[in-house]
């Protein structure tokens, strides 16, 4: 995103841009801006997750409720551009740390909502196996590198 935002901003110190040229520069520019912020939240959410000391991990979570909020605010992102199925054991419950929990879960599904192509379906699934609760996020997107 810097490497974009140098590049129209240079543009602009070296040529006077008018109309559909100007806008395009200014759109792609408010684009790399908000990807960048969005890069940031992240790694702050991490810093403080990987520096804070261990948090208590025995608050009763009700995850199917979370997993409502969630699907309303997904919905809300898509703007129905994608197909988002949430298949949700209703009894299943865990203890952990609520907060982040509540984080890791919004970015797995708001990343399939923003990476994954128009007319696709996301399946975000809260199931019980036997080796205990599975939650899991399916869609067509680029992936997460290992």
């Amino acid at each position: 995103p810097l490497t974009v935002l140098q590049g129209y901003l240079e543009m602009m110190q070296e040529q006077v841009l008018e109309g559909a040229t100007r806008e395009k520069a200014l759109h792609t520019m408010r684009e790399q801006t908000q990807r960048m912020e969005g890069l940031v939240k992240q790694l702050l959410t991490l810093s403080r997750i990987e520096a804070a000391p261990a948090l208590a991990m025995n608050d009763r979570i009700d995850v199917p409720m979370m997993l409502r909020v969630v699907e309303r605010e997904a919905q809300t992102l898509s703007q129905e551009k994608q197909t988002l199925i949430f298949t949700v054991d209703e009894q299943l419950k865990v203890l952990g740390n609520e907060e982040q929990l509540r984080s890791a879960i919004s970015n797995l599904v708001y990343n399939a909502v923003n990476h994954t192509s128009p007319g696709t379906e996301i399946r975000v699934s809260w199931q019980r196996t036997p080796q205990g609760a599975l939650f899991s996020v399916e869609d067509n997107g680029p992936g997460i590198a290992p």
